[in-house]
């Protein structure tokens, strides 16, 4: 009995010093809660500091309007929502990147306006409002970000279809290690505290005055990508611990952003992002660099070979095949051999080396075999119903081979396919019970989208081949030549 009470003293005096201990920190959560700061407390991550974004969303001249602001502009589209919203109003936000915006056009053509044409047309039970938060160069951590300011505007259902602007900011990460999937929660719940929120927003400047990178990076208050800037195509080297930090930190938002969803009872339909294999050669192609100069130019030697279109194809397909021998992760070498493979009707070999050309280039402007796994992993482990728009585009492509027409460049769908991803998802909204459709559905859906269609007259889709060509300099690191607005 007296080794009973002794053994209860010891854990009851341990548990008062834990308490003891975490007092100053309860205080300082506290008080910091009651004098609402940090004024605009930054989204959970822990690798990168987010304190200087702003909301999307701010109030309108009727103050009855939460609108973007014209200041966004440069990244999103025009969108405004009810303050109050409406008792019958069913609203669903898209969440991503310029995909979700309907690039090089806009949300004119978007899958969330032919998703809205399609409820609407399927049911009448709901006000159906379905508002775009699409915004070009938005990597997953600035989309967390908005995502954890739309939670707060009674969503009914999100859409996320992200994955493709993982590369595009130059951000670093210092030393930081991986730390096992368990420990991630506890991590973001300690970036989430008020305390360390302050201290991040307080140690800005002097790491942005340091010679030391910052861990972790600090966001500027917008995308600064790296083919923002004529020539932004020569940052980009081949740096294998920064492309695997980077998949890590996406894995790590991606799981967050569906748990932070799931944990406020929001349901949530995940897109695989999509992107084109065989209409786009790598965006940079460059010699493993950590090779010996007699295994350089051995390399070099044949990757001028591949190039010349004089040799026969078996000759560059020998060469394809001797680099890819001294360096894996040729992209270029592994587009061409997938390309002559697709000449020879070789169409499993054509897209395994395809994938592999677009996997590992340099400038990784499309998600990456491992950023597509990460997606569909994530949707499994919470049982969030997945519209697989890659394999989808697949089924309709010649030899389940991704490239044009139904995409007009590495990324973007096309008109019709963005009309089909509309479709896809309200039938996804269907199965889940979101509604009661009419049986002839889908014939109302294609009357309204070809009103929807004749509204926008020729001028919209000027503009729109304007701003693919636009979009081709950017991707070649030629942005200065852009002038499409």
């Amino acid at each position: 009995m007296a080794k009973t009470i002794t053994k209860r003293k010891r854990w009851a005096f341990r548990l008062a010093a834990i308490a003891i201990g975490l007092l100053p920190m309860v205080l300082a959560e506290a008080i910091l809660a009651g004098l609402g700061l940090p004024s605009t407390p930054a989204a959970n991550d822990p690798l990168v500091d987010l304190h200087q974004l702003k909301p999307l969303f701010a109030p309108a001249l009727d103050d009855a309007t939460l609108a973007i602001p014209s200041s966004r502009y440069d990244h999103f589209r025009p969108e405004s929502i009810e303050r109050e919203k409406p008792a019958n109003q069913f609203r669903i936000f898209a969440l991503g990147g310029s995909t979700v915006q309907g690039s090089p056009f806009t949300t004119e053509t978007s899958f969330s306006t032919w998703l809205q044409l399609s409820l609407a047309a399927a049911s009448n039970e709901h006000q159906w409002r379905v508002i775009n938060c699409g915004g070009t160069s938005y990597a997953s951590y600035r989309v967390a970000a908005i995502l954890d300011e739309v939670i707060e505007y009674e969503p009914d259902l999100l859409i996320f279809f992200l994955g493709h602007n993982e590369f595009l900011e130059d951000r670093t990460y210092g030393n930081w290690k991986k730390w096992p999937r368990s420990s991630a929660r506890v991590v973001e719940s300690l970036a989430s505290l008020r305390t360390v929120q302050l201290l991040r927003q307080l140690a800005a400047p002097l790491a942005k005055s340091s010679s030391v990178d910052p861990l972790p990076w600090v966001a500027e208050s917008e995308v600064n990508a790296r083919l923002d800037k004529y020539g932004g195509l020569e940052p980009y080297v081949r740096d294998q611990k920064w492309r695997n930090d980077i998949i890590e930190h996406f894995r790590i938002t991606y799981t967050r952003m569906l748990r932070r969803a799931h944990d406020y009872g929001i349901p949530v339909i995940v897109c695989v992002p999509v992107s084109d294999l065989r209409d786009t050669p790598p965006f940079k192609v460059v010699i493993e660099p950590h090779a010996s100069l007699e295994d350089q130019e051995k390399m070099k030697t044949l990757w001028q070979r591949i190039q010349l279109s004089s040799n026969s194809a078996s000759e560059r397909m020998q060469s394809c095949r001797e680099l890819l021998e001294c360096d894996p992760h040729h992209s270029g070498a592994a587009y061409v051999l997938g390309r002559l493979m697709l000449d020879q009707q070789k169409f499993s070999e054509a897209k395994y080396w395809l994938t592999v050309a677009r996997d590992w280039d340099v400038c990784p402007l499309r998600a990456t075999s491992e950023i597509e796994t990460i997606v569909r992993e994530a949707a499994g482990d919470l049982d969030a119903p997945l519209l697989d728009v890659l394999e989808k585009c697949e089924s309709l492509s010649r030899h389940g081979i991704v490239g044009a027409p139904l995409l007009v460049d590495h990324v973007h769908p096309s008109v019709e396919v963005h009309q089909r991803i509309g479709r896809w998802l309200a039938e996804i909204m269907i199965e889940e019970g979101h509604l009661v459709a009419e049986d002839d559905w889908e014939e109302r859906a294609r009357t309204a989208y070809t009103a929807h269609l004749s509204t926008l007259g020729e001028y919209y889709f000027i503009r729109g081949r304007q701003r693919l060509e636009g979009l081709r300099k950017w991707t070649e690191g030629r942005a200065g030549e852009m002038s499409v607005e």
